[in-house]
């Protein structure tokens, strides 16, 4: 078990690693919140989650990030769609789940997975001129049964 020290020491390596591979991809880190929190809210359920880096400009959400330390990333791509479809409006552009070795991008408007390392990640110049078309329809129900799973791990 972490005492809170290591968890602190922990998330701030994950910050700069995060902060390393945007810069390095052009973005401003003015654009970078770190630790966003998040509270989920469905019928008999509660959740709080951190994001450990969003990346937004103005009205617009580029990147919703989340690290998770494992491998074997796919698991938590269904979770993370729906976690997006149901708590942002309008969506971010895209999604990244990490481990900062293997990243799975999402395209949220479309649903669309890509895996690979981090050139997978589009860099900032393309982002700003990003059309992310109309967000694929989607059935709420559906959604949040696959959202509950998730945050409790199923």
């Amino acid at each position: 078990m972490e005492n809170r020290s290591e968890k602190v020491s922990k998330n701030f390596f994950i910050e700069k690693q995060l902060s390393f591979i945007f810069s390095t991809l052009g973005y401003p880190e003015t654009l970078f919140k770190f630790n966003t929190k998040l509270f989920i809210s469905l019928e008999d359920f509660s959740y709080e989650l951190t994001l450990p880096l969003i990346i937004q400009e103005k009205d617009y959400t580029y990147f919703w990030v989340d690290y998770k330390p494992q491998n074997f990333l796919s698991c938590f791509e269904r979770g993370f769609i729906s976690l997006a479809r149901l708590v942002s409006n309008p969506l971010p552009f895209f999604g990244v789940i990490t481990n900062l070795t293997e990243f799975i991008l999402i395209d949220f408007y479309q649903g669309k997975t890509s895996k690979g390392n981090k050139e997978i990640i589009p860099p900032y110049g393309k982002i700003k001129t990003y059309p992310p078309g109309p967000p694929k329809p989607f059935n709420p129900e559906i959604e949040t049964k696959i959202l509950r799973l998730f945050l409790k791990g199923g």
